[in-house]
């Protein structure tokens, strides 16, 4: 059973997954750590995660060329694969953050270079399908800051 999943950008620039486990028929370690697996990409940022509608993990980082990429979870039974990373697009100057509302439908946050905050967001289609919206400036200038 898996407990924990932690998420860090590394020296080669990838995002990197490391898995809580729990062994009930191990009395002298019932929680293990699994060693590090890659995700790929080339990142800018740390990564953000969250849980979606599904029950499965997205996971978010600025590229290099500063948009926002996204992979999602899959489970099948107990095996789990990911999808290909996916361009959000944006020209974004800082990690995005995430949220989920009630139905589970996840939210993307991020400071774009003109200083704004920029939001994009899953809606869901017909067929139950889940599509983003395009990105969409909630205003407001920030303050300048290296990343």
């Amino acid at each position: 059973m898996v407990l924990w999943k932690f998420f860090a950008r590394a020296a080669d620039k990838g995002i990197w997954r490391k898995t809580q486990v729990l062994d009930p028929d191990n009395l002298d370690e019932p929680v293990k750590w699994q060693v590090w697996k890659p995700l790929g990409g080339i990142f800018a940022s740390a990564p953000a995660a969250i849980v979606n509608s599904y029950g499965n993990i997205d996971i978010f980082g600025r590229g290099t060329d500063k948009a926002i990429w996204h992979k999602q979870q899959i489970l099948t039974g107990d095996e789990e694969t990911w999808s290909p990373w996916e361009s959000l697009g944006g020209i974004v100057s800082t990690t995005p953050a995430v949220a989920k509302e009630d139905e589970g439908l996840v939210h993307v946050f991020t400071r774009g270079v003109d200083r704004a905050i920029w939001a994009k967001y899953q809606v869901r289609g017909a067929n139950n399908t889940v599509s983003w919206t395009p990105w969409y400036s909630l205003g407001a200038r920030t303050m300048k800051y290296n990343c």
